[in-house]
């Protein structure tokens, strides 16, 4: 967790105490870091003073949470189960909050998250009318072909209908398809078949070759 800016779920002691999660970074997951390249310092700079509950508070710029939610939602949820919840976040967001949007559309494709927060405008744009998302969705539009292939796992009535992507090991054929660059995406299966030294001791203790062999082996089998 906290290699990757994972979270720490806390739940209450019945269903109506809700849930908590206390997030070490806010980007979190290992296909960000391997496929992106966002720039937390920046992010923690544009942060912004507030008052949660009578207390101090930082928020993210409007333009770092836009892209956080969009992200959130196609890559870290593919897209599943409360992605239409999510979509309104985006949406109430955009029109209650000073956005930039050529800083948005600046950020993403500087953070290689072009193709995950398009993806999440042109739902926003397509179901909610979210007509002040039309130039970014628009510029961070990937290849034709690409949106094809996304649209089988991704797109309207797989939302209204709440399917849930992240059970299926089409996720990651589907998480592919969100990488920006082709480059990131051989990384991605490279690194999932053979991870980092220090991936495979967080994951399991230790990193000598009998444990690699068998993540390999899981992971080929999609298994992970």
């Amino acid at each position: 967790m906290a290699m990757h800016g994972g979270e720490v779920r806390l739940h209450g002691p019945d269903s109506a105490a809700g849930l908590v999660e206390l997030h070490f970074g806010v980007f979190a997951g290992v296909w960000l870091w391997r496929a992106a390249s966002v720039d937390e310092a920046g992010i923690h700079a544009r942060c912004r003073p507030l008052e949660v509950a009578d207390a101090p508070a930082w928020t993210l710029s409007p333009e770092d949470h836009l892209i956080q939610i969009a992200v959130h939602n196609a890559v870290n949820h593919q897209l599943s189960l409360s992605a239409l919840r999510n979509l309104v976040d985006v949406v109430l967001l955009a029109r209650h909050q000073p956005l930039d949007w050529g800083a948005v559309i600046q950020r993403a494709r500087a953070w290689r998250l072009a193709t995950a927060t398009w993806l999440v405008l042109a739902l926003a744009h397509d179901l909610c009318g979210l007509d002040e998302a039309a130039e970014a969705v628009k510029a961070l539009a990937p290849s034709r072909l690409r949106q094809k292939f996304i649209g089988r796992f991704a797109n309207a009535e797989s939302l209204v209908e709440m399917r849930n992507l992240s059970r299926s090991k089409w996720r990651y054929v589907y998480l592919l398809l969100m990488v920006d660059r082709v480059r990131d995406a051989v990384r991605l299966v490279y690194r999932a078949l053979w991870p980092e030294v220090e991936w495979l001791r967080a994951r399991y203790g230790r990193a000598d070759v009998r444990t690699r062999l068998r993540h390999t082996l899981n992971a080929a089998r999609a298994r992970l």
